[in-house]
Formats: structure tokens, sequence, C-alpha cells
């Protein structure tokens, strides 16, 4: 099936998690699970935007003036009385102003004469004011359900005197490493050992995304490891996910012939334990990745190669990992090529890019010559700020031509 269609059964399979409160000082990072409404005005009440002299706006006219000053208001004080015609009060900034006034002169626009302040020229209504709501009205959207919260918005939440937030609960992942080859770094290399780059990349990407790993494995590619790995992981984990094990020139074969493959368990597993939904995507790399539902949970088992398990994260993970979540579709960035690029009409290509940001931006793509390895996929990675897609259909984009780019 095609990248799209293949997607699209992911996306549909899926719903968001359940939502949890938790105190709007932690939420920073946490997606909302509902929309959030302002429970005052803000500013609360008119407040002086900067030092100087709350004031009757009409005392001012015919500048020059003498106002009499009655005493002053500091942040945190309620003003007392009504400012009577012809009176003033120091005022500083974030204050109250008193019942009446609806100005405030700038202290430098002013001079002191005892208890008299002296303006050379008028000062307009609600001027160094600001209104009560004028940032914010009772009850206007604030955010969306949806939206990622950032530290700023925690402050902006807290300041309208918001405690507790619902948001999405974290998705909780698995991770299944599979390669009897892998070791983990540290470990003294064997003469046919590879190191294990799989785990701390899909690991990062998913944490980076609000998830937490709380499952994580290096198996070897038997059925029976595997079928451990994958029992364990799913007794803890909302999402599995799981690389390498997922076939290499058996796609032509069916999944009952793919018994005979023990390195290629994963379609195997998923159709016979769940619901296979997705076993091959015309999409290089990714062409055998795999989904399924084995008891109601997501289980993805993406390509061994690292930069394949990255990108396929990316494309296939990633959204559903958003969707868990309840968070908004978030657009790619338009870029235009810098050197053309090629492929097989019929597939899909997802291809590392660093961008360069001129009067466009630019997408410089970055080739992988030689025999793959995993050193080798992951400096392009590290070189790339995005994976640009090529879609099916087309044999080749052009420079000049524009793609969309899936920021890293």
């Amino acid at each position: 099936m095609g990248f799209q269609e293949a997607l699209s059964r992911i996306l549909g399979s899926l719903q968001p998690l359940e939502a949890e409160a938790v105190p709007v000082r932690c939420a920073a990072g946490r997606v909302l699970a509902e929309d959030v409404h302002a429970p005052i005005d803000l500013p609360p009440s008119d407040r002086a935007a900067v030092d100087g002299y709350a004031l009757r706006h009409e005392d001012t006219l015919g500048a020059p003036v003498r106002l009499r000053l009655r005493g002053s208001v500091t942040a945190g004080e309620v003003p007392e009385g009504e400012l009577a015609p012809g009176e003033c009060v120091q005022i500083t900034t974030g204050s109250v102003l008193p019942s009446g006034a609806d100005a405030v002169a700038l202290v430098e626009r002013v001079r002191l004469e005892g208890e008299w302040v002296v303006l050379q020229a008028g000062v307009g209504r609600y001027e160094g004011v600001h209104r009560r709501g004028e940032e914010v009205r009772r009850g206007e959207l604030v955010l969306p359900r949806g939206t990622r919260l950032t530290p700023r918005d925690v402050g902006v939440l807290s300041g309208m005197g918001v405690a507790e937030l619902m948001v999405a609960r974290s998705p909780r992942v698995g991770l299944i490493v599979t390669g009897k080859e892998l070791q983990s770094p540290g470990e003294e290399m064997r003469p046919a050992g590879t190191y294990d780059a799989n785990t701390g990349a899909i690991a990062g990407e998913a944490e980076r995304l609000g998830c937490r790993v709380v499952f994580s494995t290096i198996c070897g590619d038997s059925r029976e490891e595997v079928e451990a790995a994958m029992g364990r992981a799913l007794e803890l984990a909302d999402v599995v996910v799981a690389t390498g094990g997922t076939g290499i020139g058996s796609l032509n074969l069916s999944i009952r012939m793919q018994k005979e493959f023990a390195q290629d368990v994963m379609p195997f597993l998923l159709e016979e334990r769940g619901e296979l939904l997705v076993y091959g995507v015309r999409s290089i790399p990714g062409k055998p990745l795999a989904f399924g539902l084995v008891d109601g949970k997501p289980v993805f088992a993406l390509p061994g190669w690292p930069l394949s398990a990255v990108v396929t994260f990316h494309f296939y993970v990633k959204p559903a990992l958003l969707r868990l979540m309840g968070v908004r579709e978030q657009p790619r960035e338009a870029a235009v090529l810098e050197r053309g690029v090629e492929k097989e009409r019929h597939l899909t290509k997802f291809a590392p890019v660093r961008l360069r940001r001129r009067e466009r931006v630019v997408a410089e793509p970055l080739y992988l010559p030689g025999p793959p390895s995993a050193a080798r996929a992951f400096r392009a990675l590290a070189q790339a700020d995005g994976i640009a897609v090529v879609p099916e259909g087309v044999e080749r984009l052009e420079a000049g031509e524009v793609v969309e780019v899936e920021l890293l």
C-alpha cells in the first residue's frame, strides 16, 4: 500500500488516551485535553502601566495645570476613596487606579512644587493605563484543546489563577530492538557484533515528544525471544515499537510462509496475536514497515537499519503518538530543493536534507554514497534539519521545485 493509505490506517485505529489532572506548575510540555477559558479578566482592574501620577484626564485640559497631590498608591494596595476634581495620586507600575482616575502622567513629565504637581501638557484618557480585560476577557478562549503547553503558556495560565489543568496522559512506550548481533554500547565488541544504535535514537525521539519509555530491551531474532519481549512490553506500555524482524526479501511471500523465516517474526506475531493492519509500504526507506493492534494496543515493527528506523518513526510512529496525546496536526515546512532528487515512480521517498534560510527556505539533499552502515546513517541524520517527502507518482524532482519537509 502507499504511504498515505498506511498512515490513514494507523491513525484511524487510534483514539486519544484518557485525560488526567496535573498542577499547572507541572504542565509544561503536556498537551491540553480540554479548551481553557479565562476565569477572570486580565488585568482584573484598571492598572498603572507606568510610574507616575494617576489623575482625571479632563483636569489636564488647557495645560499647563497644577493638581493637588493627595497621597500615593503602590502595587498590592487598594486605593481609598474617589479621586476628586483637581487631585492626583502618585502611583507605581501595576498598581490599581483610584476610583475616578482614568489616566497616568509619566513621572518624567511632571514637576513637583510642594504638595502640587505641575503638568505642562495634557494627558489623554487611558494614557499610561492597562485597562481591565485589555489582554484577556473572562470566558474568552485562551488555549484550545490539543495545545502543547510551553513554559510561557504555564505562566499566562498561572497569572489568571488557574491551579490545575486537564492534560492527555503521556503515552508509555515499550521498545524492542531485535538482532542477535546487537550489543549495548560500552560492552566489549564481539567479532561479529554490532553496537545498538536504535535504542538511544528511538527512545530519545519518543521522550522528546513527551512520552515515557517504560520498557526497553535488546533481544535475539527467534520467535520465542521476540514473543516474550513483546508480551512484557504489552504489559507495561500503551504503544510498542520494535526495530528489525519485519522482513527482508519475504514481502512477496504470504504471512504463513514467513513462519519459515526466523528473522521475520514480527508481522506473523501481529497477525497471530492481534490484527495486522499494515505490512509493506511503497516508501523508501520503510518498505517492510508493519503495524497492528495486539490486545487493543498499537504495535509498530520498524526496519532495523538505523536510518530507516528513525525516518519511519518520524512518519508513522510520531503521528500516532501525537494522536494518542490529542495533539493537533502539525504542518510541515515548505522548502525549495537545491539539487534534484531521483527515485522509482511507485515509491514515496524520504530524503534527509539540510535547510538554509534565504529569501525562501532551501533544502540541500544529503546523499549516502557507499554501502549502508549505522555510523554513516546517523552522521547524515546528525547533519540533517529535516526529511523531505518526495511523493509517489514522480521519478524526479528538479532543483528549484518545492517539497514538504518534516522538521527534525
